[in-house]
């Protein structure tokens, strides 16, 4: 991405800060990302699903967002990880997705196999919303073509569930059409305090391979890293979306500070404000924010 020139205007300068989307394309890959400073900085596409039909895919109205039968995907300015702005997401009791698609599949170095993806997303979950029951990040290749012949996908390659209050992180792969699915489970969070920001950061090598791998931080403390295959076979690049999305409860899910990188990247360039991991060993429980809506600012847990 080109640097910004040194001689720009005040009111430059600021936009240039608030509306934070970058989809820079070089030979290690791109970067996304979405700080929700006001408005949606592109149209991007929301998939809202009926219960008693289909889902499709709808752009947004950058100012205004969107709002259907299913639930709608807009912006507030409080509560915000960091500055004035977050992404909230609800999902209807009626409606089975409400989803926010940062990096489509057919994007120019969207996710792919064989090469490294940094991602972060920062979500907090309103009292009201304790209940949820579904999805709230995936990321997911497609739909096998007619290449493929009669066989299924089995689900995203890789998801954030959310359901009552407990985070788990699933993994779904496939070596070759003659090997079984597989799949992984792990518990990233027994209970989210409501009105808590928590902080994810995601590492994947996606792979078929035993080189595959995936390491996942939860308020700056490295609580899970898997090694093995951890794609489909007859998929190879992958959409990133957050949201709401399941046949369960619904409620309202806030996102802040979504950020995507491809083919490089480290944990400093996609957390909230740069922060750096905790060197600290995995606590009993995830640690709060010292403070609410401080860049980075976390507290090491006292020691037991």
């Amino acid at each position: 991405m080109a640097p910004t020139p040194h001689k720009t205007s005040a009111a430059f300068a600021v936009i240039a800060g608030l509306f934070s989307i970058m989809s820079a394309t070089s030979v290690n890959g791109a970067t996304w990302a979405e700080s929700f400073e006001g408005r949606f900085a592109r149209n991007y596409f929301v998939e809202p699903q009926e219960m008693n039909g289909g889902w499709s895919n709808l752009r947004i109205n950058p100012a205004a967002g969107y709002s259907g039968s299913a639930g709608e995907v807009n912006i507030v300015k409080t509560p915000a990880r960091i500055g004035n702005g977050a992404m909230k997401c609800e999902r209807t009791q009626q409606g089975r997705r409400m989803e926010f698609e940062l990096v489509n599949r057919d994007e120019n170095d969207s996710p792919r196999v064989n090469q490294q993806c940094w991602a972060a997303v920062s979500i907090l979950v309103p009292a009201a919303s304790v209940t949820h029951s579904g999805m709230v990040i995936q990321w997911h290749g497609g739909f096998p073509g007619k290449a493929q012949g009669q066989e299924y996908a089995q689900g995203p390659e890789a998801c954030l569930r959310l359901d009552n209050g407990q985070f788990t992180f699933h993994t779904n792969f496939k070596e070759s059409k003659q090997t079984a699915p597989g799949s992984r489970v792990a518990k990233l969070v027994e209970k989210a305090q409501p009105g808590q920001w928590y902080d994810f950061v995601f590492h994947h090598y996606f792979s078929l391979n035993d080189d595959g791998l995936t390491e996942i931080w939860v308020q700056g403390r490295k609580l899970y890293s898997q090694k093995g295959c951890n794609a489909f076979y007859y998929r190879s690049k992958f959409a990133f979306k957050f949201g709401s999305y399941g046949s369960g409860t619904g409620g309202t899910i806030l996102f802040d500070e979504a950020k995507v990188m491809t083919g490089a990247g480290s944990y400093e360039q996609v957390s909230p404000g740069g922060a750096k991991p905790l060197p600290l060993p995995v606590p009993a429980t995830i640690p709060a924010f010292a403070q609410p809506n401080q860049p980075g600012a976390t507290a090491p847990a006292s020691q037991k």
